[in-house]
């Protein structure tokens, strides 16, 4: 380490180079690995096998009371929630979710100072909520109570969901639901069901066969769906030759500003096997000083996106996304030492040093 703190001070910018350069490499492709994942989690439930569930949006212009009946039948045996995008005068914009279910050990949201509904709760009309995180600051409090305002309608807060999609979300019991937005248009809903005999239930299939009739329906788990996941992980491909090219190039700026060294270090005694060595270990070092910024940043970044909900999904650094970032950071350092040590070991200390 004191060496390349040395090392940045004598060659300060072809060494600032080179960091930036991998760096610039390592957060796209690291920025890359994020947004796919939390892309493909945005639909997802985490604390569910995919198989134990079914989910999917629907478009129409049928009123939501008609899809009623079914949602609460199939409720009765499963766990169930519908979501629609609220905007507000505002602009703060939210998902509202209503939710009805058998047995809550199918779905357990992560809620902090509270609870989730009772069987018996989602099954009311009450006007209770669970308010995601992101949300909090439109709760207020009367009488030691806490309220939040849907469609001008007040609330009671009962909980607050801390569960990664759902931190931008309210939920709402169903009936509550259909009640303030059963005349409404069914113009861009999602339904989630969970039970793992789900598809087998007839309630289920009356559904989807009432709603493909006349409507438009997308199986949020479909490959076809997902097709842009993996464009996705094509584009990560290449952004890793860019990254690697890239670094060359810097690596290749670095070496040549430092081939009177390399001629000393020759002429007192050191092999070109030394040289190499030394050149990978730097390398290496400035590599994963690049990631320890590369992190740093992207962690700042995220936490400004999220905070003003610039995406609908929540975007983070995932312990898969830094294990990635560092086998990538150490294949950076080694292809981009191959260069550097074939132009080391072709430096000649009698030229080099006549040359200065």
């Amino acid at each position: 380490m004191n060496y390349l703190l040395y090392n940045f001070k004598v060659r300060k910018y072809p060494t600032i180079f080179l960091i930036f350069g991998i760096f610039i490499s390592i957060s796209i492709l690291s920025f890359n690995i994020s947004y796919t994942e939390s892309l493909k989690n945005k639909d997802k439930i985490l604390s569910l096998q995919e198989s134990d569930y079914s989910l999917f949006t629907i478009g129409s212009t049928k009123q939501l009371n008609t899809i009623e009946n079914h949602i609460l039948n199939l409720s009765d045996k499963s766990y169930v929630n519908l979501s629609i995008p609220v905007s507000t005068t505002k602009n703060k914009d939210y998902t509202l979710v209503g939710v009805r279910f058998s047995d809550l050990q199918t779905y357990k949201p992560d809620i902090v100072n509270g609870s989730f509904f009772s069987k018996n709760q989602s099954n009311s009309n009450e006007k209770i909520a669970i308010v995601g995180s992101l949300l909090k600051k439109q709760i207020y409090k009367r009488n030691k109570t806490q309220y939040i305002k849907i469609k001008n309608e007040e609330f009671r807060v009962i909980g607050i969901n801390k569960t990664i999609n759902d931190i931008n979300s309210i939920f709402i019991p169903m009936k509550t639901f259909f009640h303030m937005y059963g005349t409404e248009q069914i113009i861009n809903i999602k339904i989630l069901a969970a039970n793992k005999l789900i598809k087998e239930q007839s309630y289920y299939k009356n559904i989807i066969k009432m709603m493909s009739e006349d409507s438009s329906l997308i199986d949020l788990k479909s490959e076809s769906y997902n097709l842009s996941n993996y464009i996705l992980t094509f584009i990560s491909f290449l952004i890793l030759i860019i990254a690697i090219i890239n670094t060359i190039n810097f690596t290749a700026f670095w070496i040549d500003e430092r081939k009177k060294e390399i001629a000393i270090r020759k002429t007192v005694g050191a092999t070109n096997s030394d040289i190499k060595k030394l050149i990978f270990n730097e390398i290496l070092a400035l590599s994963f000083t690049a990631l320890i910024l590369s992190i740093i940043v992207q962690s700042i970044i995220y936490f400004i996106i999220n905070k003003l909900l610039i995406l609908d999904f929540y975007l983070s650094i995932s312990l898969k996304n830094l294990f990635l970032s560092s086998i990538v950071s150490i294949f950076i350092s080694v292809i981009s030492s191959l260069p550097a040590y074939t132009k080391s070991t072709k430096i000649e200390p009698a030229v080099i040093l006549k040359e200065e």
